[in-house]
């Protein structure tokens, strides 16, 4: 998708591509070297990618648990159970002769062609002892404690093995089938193991007030013995203040506190620096420094949280609303951060200091028609998280979390919104508006500095509709993002290359954009430039810019803040119809219930700023988000469904 969004040629006819596969088999394609060299220049015919450079992947999981439960008295009971969670994995990629040499596998250089398989283990299992007491002390007070301790032991294995050089044989997919020697094979087997020990109590009184504590101690194996320890501490309170008032326009009422910490390690093999095999030279062994760093002063990484929410029910439920407020406080996060690279390596695995995420939940749930065949009812969910650097280790003032394609990064900068996009911006005069080069172009600044604001949006709300009419049901959903920025790679190199439509059509001259400036081609950018009769002072710009070739060969590409984009949309997420049967009809049938519907999902976006592309789709996640390359089109889901009990 990459290549169809950024630089595929548009008047290639792809039915062509696939006679040309299926009748000689090879890589023949549209980007050839020269007339009397027919191998592919730069790209791969599709359907040479499609049935020869393949990968493939098998996976056998297994999951059971068993548990053993005895009653030591009607206030007392013990609880013991073991669960494992494991998978075995095998994964194998192809790349024929004949292909576009390129990056494969765990090779350093590209490839011509070549064979890579690896195997993957991993088991969890978890072993838990688990004491529970219950009683009412008294009529108005009831208590409920636990106590038990948790083993939890993953272990991992991966060997990784490839050819160098490429296939000696073509079409022979075996490791010995290289043309080098290949590379030795990279093994990792690592373990991890969590002991922790837990204890919980809870108190009500007069089914009104309640309080509950909790206390947990972990210790990792991942992390270096002075600092292998990490504690979960929180308390809750609570009051059904509904109980005290009991008025008939109130049907529930609740006022909640709730304050917490918890702790976690990071993964195995964290604190030791090693050395990884290479391919050999000649019989001798070579091995490369491990590129990030490991850290053996690592802390755990911690997290506090403090939440305060009420949930009220009015006019015997037809009203409702549920809010709260909440700031989550995480330090001592665990990343790779850059280092110099004068220590052999990129980054070094570390402790963060702080990150703060505030925000708002508001559920409000309302039935605005209720009759006797026929009700509506409404539910919005709206929130507002927002996430800052608080604080970041002495001397640092921006941690660099991604530098990605098109000259942009994410990053956590001090006092800023976490996960910021940096880039080139536009050069300005002091009127704002921007300047034009001696080429047409516009000018860019020299550094990719230029904040542009944060991936993260200023709100999320989802609005559910739902409909009743005796045993048919209607419901439909409505998602609404506002704010949050985004970068489209695809239009970063798509729009230099020619694929989209506004790099086409007339000029102000009513000639073709794309003919030559000698014959009348071009366009010229809204802006200025500067006034040669009067240096330092600026006039509308009049200069005309080449657009008969690419913009990357001609070095005319606008900043990255061309394609930094709105991230907001409006989606109807989802329709559902349903009908349920009445009792009557499956009379006598053994049936219970039986409800037939239909689903459909992802159908409509109503509204978005991010042209050519869903702002949802993209291969980016977690840290590293607000960056689409090569995306997917979105698809529209349909479902039918059927639910019967007996």
């Amino acid at each position: 998708m990459g290549n169809f969004r950024q630089w595929w040629a548009t008047n290639i006819d792809l039915q062509y591509q696939k006679y040309l596969y299926d009748t000689f088999s090879k890589n023949y394609t549209w980007n050839i070297k020269s007339p009397v060299n027919l191998s592919p220049a730069y790209w791969d015919n599709p359907y040479f990618t499609r049935y020869q450079n393949y990968q493939n992947d098998k996976r056998e999981r297994f999951a059971g648990n068993f548990s053993l439960s005895y009653d030591l008295s009607k206030k007392i009971n013990i609880l013991g159970r073991v669960g494992i969670d494991g998978y075995s994995m095998i994964l194998e990629e192809r790349r024929a002769v004949g292909s576009v040499p390129a990056f494969f596998s765990s090779n350093i250089i590209e490839q011509p062609s070549g064979y890579a398989v690896t195997n993957l283990r991993f088991t969890e299992t978890n072993y838990d002892l688990i004491a529970t007491y219950k009683d009412n002390i008294t009529d108005d007070l009831s208590i409920q404690a636990l106590a038990g301790a948790n083993i939890n032991a993953q272990s991992s294995y991966s060997n990784a093995q490839t050819t160098t050089g490429g296939l000696y044989i073509p079409g022979l997919y075996t490791i010995s089938n290289s043309v080098a020697s290949p590379a030795r094979p990279i093994i990792t087997d690592t373990s991890k193991y969590i002991y922790g020990v837990f204890i919980q109590a809870s108190l009500g009184y007069q089914n009104t007030y309640y309080l509950e504590g909790t206390f947990r101690r972990d210790q990792s194996t991942a992390l270096p013995k002075a600092n292998n320890a990490y504690y979960y501490p929180s308390v809750s309170a609570s009051v059904v203040f509904s109980n005290l008032l009991k008025q008939q326009w109130l049907s529930f009422g609740k006022l909640r506190a709730a304050y917490a910490e918890v702790g976690s390690d990071t993964a195995a093999d964290q604190l030791r620096n090693r050395f990884i095999v290479q391919t050999s030279f000649g019989n001798n062994p070579v091995y490369s420094y491990n590129t990030t760093l490991r850290n053996a002063d690592l802390l755990p990484q911690k997290l506090k949280n403090f939440e305060l929410g009420t949930n009220m029910q009015f006019f015997k439920n037809r009203v409702g609303i549920d809010l709260s407020w909440f700031r989550n406080i995480a330090f001592d996060q665990i990343l790779p951060l850059p280092v110099s690279l004068s220590t052999g390596s990129g980054a070094k695995i570390q402790n963060t200091r702080e990150l703060t995420t505030k925000g708002i939940e508001l559920s409000l749930n309302l039935t605005p028609l209720k009759f006797k065949d026929f009700s509506w009812d409404l539910l919005l969910n709206w929130s507002n998280p927002k996430t800052r650097v608080t604080a970041l280790r002495e001397g640092i003032e921006n941690i660099t979390i991604g530098a990605l394609q098109g000259g942009i990064s994410i990053n956590a900068s001090l006092n800023e919104d976490y996960g910021s996009i940096w880039g080139s911006d536009y050069v300005y005069d002091p009127n704002g508006n921007k300047i034009v080069g001696r080429n047409g172009a516009y000018l860019h600044t020299d550094d990719s500095n230029h904040n542009f604001g944060s991936f993260q949006p200023d709100f999320i709300a989802g609005l559910n509709n739902s409909f009743t009419y005796k045993n048919f049901n209607l419901s439909f959903q409505i998602d609404w993002k506002k704010g949050g920025k985004i970068f489209s790679l695809d239009q970063y190199y798509g729009s230099g290359t020619g694929l989209y439509p506004e790099t086409v059509g007339l000029n102000d001259l009513g000639n073709p954009v794309r003919n030559t400036l000698a014959n009348g081609g071009g366009v010229i950018l809204p802006g200025v430039m500067q006034d040669p009769n009067n240096p330092g002072h600026y006039i509308p710009n009049t200069i005309r810019l080449d657009r008969s070739i690419s913009s990357q060969y001609l070095g005319t590409d606008p900043p990255t803040a061309a394609f930094i984009y709105d991230a907001s949309f409006i989606k109807l997420r989802q329709v559902s119809v349903s009908y349920t049967f009445n009792k009557n009809f499956l009379k006598n049938s053994g049936i219970q219930g039986l409800t037939v519907g239909f689903t459909g999902s992802n159908l409509w976006i109503i509204h978005k700023n991010l042209p050519y592309s869903d702002p949802e789709a993209g291969i980016s996640s977690g840290s590293i988000q607000g960056y689409q390359s090569g995306v997917m089109p979105s698809t529209r889901n349909f479902a039918f469904n059927l639910k019967v009990n007996f």
